[in-house]
């Protein structure tokens, strides 16, 4: 089954995936946090 389907569902929580939401400006930090582990998933605000 399609991911794109199990998350309409509501089976598949993508939400509690993002670890935070990241500027433009911050991607070289946001870079550094995943490197470390300290993160999973950013979302980057343009």
């Amino acid at each position: 089954m399609p991911y794109a389907q199990l998350w309409r569902e509501g089976r598949l929580p993508v939400e509690e995936l993002i670890s935070d939401r990241i500027a433009l400006d911050d991607i070289n930090a946001a870079m550094d946090t995943l490197a470390d582990g300290r993160a999973i998933r950013q979302i980057i605000h343009f």
